[in-house]
């Protein structure tokens, strides 16, 4: 069968199941994530994804697509990026074999994988895009099933990039894969080593601001309910949202990611976009931690043990 690269919606896809880049709760997040638990029907699909939860990272179950036009959502959970010191190419690799292996265990002939792990994981989009050619490639070698890779960057599919790889689209927005667009993409997309500075400066990830933006139209929230549940005013909510370079204190970080009720894992990604994370060095972060962990987002409570530990308080 074809392995196949697609430029859409992936929800929009006819295919016998679409992979979800789940997080190890299976909780609704943003994203791709988001997107697909919106399509197929918010509460059915939670309901479903609370009965198989949690999951560990690298592993994948399977749940009924229910409105989506697939039969199946296969939720695979790759890792959040840590600068690539903890198993994370590794862990990345299992979520699309566990994906692939589920696929061919329920009989179906084909599947749609988003870049997992590239959105609000933060995994370098460039080796993740490696690492799921490399694994679906591989698994293909032994199994009979159509694969389509979702990809949202424009520079795959720009005109000059398809008349030098000679790709012609069979439908739209649909590309047969090549081994010659492996090999352009390793040596011009994927590795481009010593990069001239300009280029590398030119590839600036999302801001705090943006993601921050994002996560709230993902998930269809009030922006007044944000900034009220993270303890800040409307005039400092108004700053951020204003400006996509907004550096916040990483005190407001937090009580922003708690508002939106962030897993610790998403939560340690929205805080790197402002260059901070949750450390085990500080005893505030533990406590915070811990609340998180335990799905408790009332700032006000968190402030109580943070206050009757001595730790600055969250919010304004």
């Amino acid at each position: 069968m074809p392995f196949l690269l697609f430029h859409g919606d992936i929800t929009q896809l006819q295919t016998d199941a679409i992979v979800n880049a789940a997080n190890r709760n299976l909780k609704r997040g943003g994203g791709v994530c988001g997107a697909i638990f919106k399509a197929a029907g918010e509460k059915a699909m939670q309901q479903a994804c609370d009965s198989l939860a949690p999951i560990q990272t690298g592993q994948a179950v399977t749940t009924p697509a229910f409105n989506l036009p697939s039969k199946y959502v296969i939720h695979a959970a790759g890792p959040v990026w840590e600068g690539g010191m903890k198993d994370e190419e590794a862990l990345l690799a299992s979520s699309y074999r566990s994906a692939l292996e589920l696929a061919c265990s329920k009989g179906l002939r084909s599947i749609a994988f988003p870049l997992l792990s590239a959105g609000v994981y933060g995994y370098p989009k460039k080796q993740a895009y490696r690492i799921a050619v490399s694994s679906i490639l591989s698994f293909l070698e032994n199994h009979d099933l159509m694969v389509y890779l979702v990809l949202f960057e424009e520079v795959f599919f720009q005109d000059n990039w398809l008349r030098k790889l000679n790709l012609r689209q069979q439908q739209p927005n649909v590309f047969p894969y090549a081994a010659s667009f492996q090999q352009e993409c390793i040596s011009e997309f994927c590795f481009r080593a010593a990069e001239p500075l300009a280029d590398v400066t030119a590839e600036l990830d999302e801001s705090f601001s943006q993601t921050l933006m994002r996560i709230i139209r993902e998930r269809d929230l009030n922006e007044v309910t944000v900034y009220k549940a993270a303890n800040l005013d409307r005039k400092h909510f108004s700053k951020i949202r204003s400006n996509e370079g907004y550096q916040p204190s990483k005190r407001t970080a937090i009580s922003l990611a708690l508002s939106l009720k962030l897993d610790r894992e998403e939560t340690n990604n929205l805080l790197k976009r402002a260059g901070y994370c949750l450390s085990h060095s500080y005893l505030s972060d533990i406590i915070i931690e811990h609340f998180i962990i335990s799905h408790q987002y009332d700032i006000h409570m968190i402030n109580e043990a943070l206050y009757s530990h001595g730790q600055p308080l969250l919010g304004s």
